[in-house]
């Protein structure tokens, strides 16, 4: 079911280890493209951060504002937004609180050179593809973030994370990212999470990790290449919606009985 010419990115690895049988089935077989409104709210608030921080970054500022990032959820409300019914006022509500937390508590004093920038490498043979939300210079050194609008890892985690190590490694083979300095780094922003005194919550990623994030890019990319997705139990069994065809689970087993 995999298609020859594997293209990987760092999403698609970290769902390959939650589960590699319910990544399989959602990503070759269901070929899914609904959105739940948690991802929604979160492109949303990408959206507007990315539009306001732009915005300030040509104006010449080292950021926005509250006051600009606001002004940028009123123009993309009708599009991206929830509607002004309850529902909609709601999460509106809950826009604003976390664009106001995060300007309050920025937790950088860096200057941004890259938006959504794209990155790529290739490993091992295989391309992989990815985009971080932001890029940060401080004096000479180089910082990749990610922002995160759901709840955090745990500083271990995100010590090993595949998604910013891949990140830290593709920025520094690319030579526009370089100019600006050393890439000494990868971070995860969560403005969702409760704040410390000075900055919202984040992660950062231990570049003595690289190697080890090297070895499993090439371990998840050649077992996916093989098609190897036996069911994992674990955090993602709760909610599961392929466990209807999970020979693990007990509403799944009957469909592997012959």
């Amino acid at each position: 079911i995999v298609p020859g010419e594997l293209r990987m990115s760092p999403s698609q690895a970290s769902s390959f280890l939650e589960c590699p049988r319910r990544y399989a089935v959602d990503r070759y077989l269901m070929t899914r493209s609904e959105e739940t409104d948690h991802m929604r709210f979160g492109s949303l608030i990408h959206t507007v951060l990315e539009e306001a921080e732009r915005e300030a970054s040509q104006d010449g500022r080292e950021r926005a504002t509250a006051q600009d990032a606001l002004a940028w959820l009123d123009r993309v409300w009708n599009e991206d937004g929830f509607g002004d019914d309850a529902v909609g006022k709601a999460w509106r509500r809950k826009a604003v609180g976390m664009l106001n937390d995060i300007y309050r508590l920025w937790p950088s004093s860096g200057r941004p050179v890259g938006f959504e920038t794209a990155l790529k490498m290739t490993v091992d043979g295989t391309p992989w593809f990815g985009r971080a939300d932001r890029i940060e210079a401080k004096g000479s050194d180089v910082i990749v973030v990610d922002y995160k609008t759901g709840s955090p890892v745990t500083r271990a985690e995100a010590a090993e994370s595949i998604q910013l190590g891949y990140y830290a490694m593709a920025a520094c083979e690319d030579p526009e990212i370089s100019q600006h300095g050393e890439v000494v780094g990868a971070e995860f922003w969560y403005p969702r999470a409760k704040p410390t005194k000075d900055s919202i919550a984040k992660r950062a990623f231990d570049v003595g990790s690289l190697r080890t994030v090297t070895t499993r890019l090439e371990e998840i990319s050649t077992a996916i290449a093989d098609e190897a997705f036996d069911p994992l139990i674990g955090r993602a069994c709760t909610g599961c919606d392929v466990a209807l065809v999970c020979p693990v689970r007990p509403e799944g087993r009957e469909a592997f009985i012959r």
